[in-house]
């Protein structure tokens, strides 16, 4: 943890910079720990598909613009950040209130990350 805001807004705009993309993953499990995310949302009509965001740094903090994004029926529990719109590319994902989704709808997230 560090304790210097210039240091902080370093590590946001680098961690930030690696992740333009918001994905879902479903509440069947977590995401996993390696590039190709388990669990993603797939399916619906519209398509679910990740979107891009665009972050804005300021101090130890960014805030991602806001994503809406389809999705079929099911139970959503995870917020992707990867580096792609498609593929083997998560960067990191966390956990978020899980969104039960008994038919298509769209789910719309404000991602935020901070450095401490």
């Amino acid at each position: 943890m560090t304790q210097v805001t210039e240091t902080q807004e370093l590590l946001v705009t680098y961690f930030t910079g690696l992740a333009d993309y918001i994905g879902l993953g479903t509440a069947t499990g977590t995401p996993g720990n390696t590039p190709t995310p388990s669990n993603e949302a797939t399916g619906g009509s519209p398509a679910y598909a990740r979107i891009a965001t665009t972050w804005d740094v300021t101090g130890p903090s960014a805030l991602g613009e806001s994503v809406t994004m389809n999705v079929a029926p099911g139970t959503y529990a995870y917020m992707l950040l990867c580096s792609a719109s498609s593929g083997n590319n998560m960067v990191d994902w966390c956990p978020v209130t899980s969104q039960v989704c008994p038919s298509q709808t769209t789910i719309t997230i404000v991602p935020l990350a901070t450095a401490s």
